[in-house]
């Protein structure tokens, strides 16, 4: 009596490993992309809310009612308005950090801010 394995059932052990790494493989990708839109999205709320408190604490920077103002995005980076690198903003949105993002932050009749990134589908390339 031979001790051992055919041929046919290591190919079918193979196989059926190879299968379980591709469903991994998958669930692994789709997971990660899950994670990156929600830090994209969190950074966008981020920046949305901190472009609001810089013209709130900020007198020289004083919106009146019915009134909008915009700063960069590269500006609220450069001058540590927002806590954030360049390269993380990149690594995170993947928008090149070149690329000129307005934040526009209205001030409505009741007193309240509301913020709007001047660039369409934000979160889209992640």
């Amino acid at each position: 009596m031979k001790k051992g394995f055919t041929l046919v059932e290591l190919l079918a052990v193979v196989l059926v490993l190879a299968i379980i790494a591709v469903l991994a493989g998958m669930s692994y990708t789709k997971i990660n992309k899950d994670n990156k839109l929600k830090a994209c999205k969190a950074l966008e709320t981020q920046i949305k809310n901190t472009a609001i408190e810089y013209y709130q604490d900020n007198p020289l920077e004083y919106i009146k009612a019915g009134e909008t103002k915009g700063i960069k995005l590269q500006d609220m980076i450069n001058k540590q308005i927002l806590p954030i690198t360049s390269e993380e903003f990149t690594k995170i949105t993947q928008i090149s950090f070149t690329t000129t993002i307005v934040v526009r932050v209205t001030k409505d009749e009741n007193g309240s801010y509301s913020a709007q990134l001047d660039y369409s589908n934000f979160c889209g390339r992640v």
